[in-house]
């Protein structure tokens, strides 16, 4: 019997989900709820989603299903995945579960009282070339530290007009908790941050830093200027042995004077990268009842990660 999934959302990041849905043997998508006809339509016959919706109430109260996708805005999630809450279904939902930690708290809570399981998207986690660099380190001893340099181009993402405004008031958290969540992931326990930032144009700020303390004595450095070409970059330190990676996707072992690449998995060339590995880990959940716990990110330690950006948004001002 296949696991029959519903999708809520039919934009850019759908396609990547029904890529890897589509190539589970043990998975079925039956229904796509979305309120634009033409994506919708589109999109349905691209994957073969039998039925479509207008509205994900229509779906939910009509489709016999095991699980829910929601894979819809960023200033959707909160309100749809709070509606999905009471009917049960395990949930798949995309980054980030709320744009603050309140709400994300909330989800939290109403999770749990309807025992309901929810996943978030923050597929880095299952990077191949991150996991085999952090296994390089750790054969060596502890992680001894880490840094991210996290660039952006506010001024290109609001020329697109894609986002609403409040979205790009919270673009740290909308965005930037990709790599923030990475950094808790990789790193541990957060056990105190210290964080600075100065808003050149967005009131919220636009150029953050901060370090991190780690509960297991691993030290974390952040930096986020938003006015600044290039790629994300992330080292990870070991006992004598580094890894580096630019961009994320990619890596390579620095260990005394040689490098040695690191190179994903064939799968996560195949696909989004960590998608594959992401979905095989929620569908797995879907069929035996297992809680959600890492590497995946469940709404519980998704909290956390909301509480690191907004640690990050009320650091100490700099000013002239």
């Amino acid at each position: 019997m296949k696991t029959r999934i519903g999708i809520i959302g039919a934009g850019a990041i759908a396609h990547h989900h029904l890529k890897v849905l589509r190539a589970l043997d043990d998975v079925e998508v039956v229904a796509l709820a979305n309120r634009g006809a033409e994506r919708r339509d589109a999109v349905a016959k691209e994957f073969g989603i039998p039925t479509t919706y207008e509205h994900y109430t229509d779906m939910l109260a009509k489709e016999k299903l095991d699980a829910v996708y929601v894979l819809t805005s960023v200033d959707t999630i909160y309100s749809i995945t709070k509606d999905l809450i009471p009917s049960g279904l395990p949930l798949f939902i995309e980054k980030p579960a709320g744009l603050t930690s309140d709400e994300t708290r909330d989800l939290a809570a109403r999770a749990a009282s309807h025992n309901v399981r929810i996943m978030v998207g923050y597929n880095r986690r299952f990077y191949s070339v991150l996991e085999a660099g952090r296994a390089e380190i750790l054969k060596r001893g502890p992680m001894l530290g880490l840094a991210l340099d996290a660039p952006e181009s506010i001024a290109k993402v609001r020329a697109l007009g894609k986002f609403s405004p409040e979205v790009l008031d919270h673009w740290l958290v909308a965005n930037g908790t990709h790599g923030l969540d990475l950094l808790r992931y990789l790193g541990g326990e957060v056990a105190e941050v210290y964080a600075t930032k100065y808003s050149h144009v967005e009131k919220n700020g636009d150029n953050f830093g901060a370090t991190i303390r780690y509960a297991n004595g691993t030290i974390g450095h952040y930096v986020s200027h938003w006015n600044t070409p290039g790629r994300h970059h992330l080292s990870l330190y070991g006992d004598g042995i580094r890894a580096r990676f630019e961009p994320i996707e990619q890596g390579e072992i620095l260990l005394g004077d040689n490098t040695q690449a690191l190179a994903p998995d064939q799968i996560d060339i195949d696909y989004k990268p960590g998608f594959y590995a992401q979905a095989r880990y929620f569908i797995d959940r879907v069929q035996d009842g297992g809680p959600i716990e890492r590497p995946a990110c469940s709404i519980e330690d998704a909290v956390g990660t909301m509480e690191l950006a907004e640690r990050l948004m009320q650091g100490v001002q700099v000013r002239h």
